[in-house]
């Protein structure tokens, strides 16, 4: 449920690819905690999970805002693609 928690938190403000990354690499951290011989090492890594979830959605709106890119950055992009288009042909 954690990664899930994950997967979907860092997918609504970085896309889904990098939430399935970090939801693969939680997944894969939670796994290793429950065979963790060491109790601390399994506590340590629920708690960054956790951390990282409760972060996110608490900082969210401020990195997504962070990530938006003003009208004439985004114009500058697409006459970049379409020149790009323009001279393959």
């Amino acid at each position: 449920m954690l990664a899930l928690a994950v997967f979907a938190v860092t997918a609504r403000f970085f896309g889904l690819r990098r939430g399935a990354v970090a939801g693969g690499v939680s997944f894969a951290t939670l796994v290793l905690a429950s065979i963790a011989p060491l109790i601390p090492v399994g506590l340590f890594i629920y708690l960054a999970n956790v951390a990282w979830a409760a972060g996110l959605w608490y900082f969210g709106k401020k990195v997504e805002r962070m990530r938006q890119r003003s009208p004439w950055e985004k114009a500058g992009q697409w006459a970049k693609r379409g020149w790009s288009l323009f001279r393959w042909r």
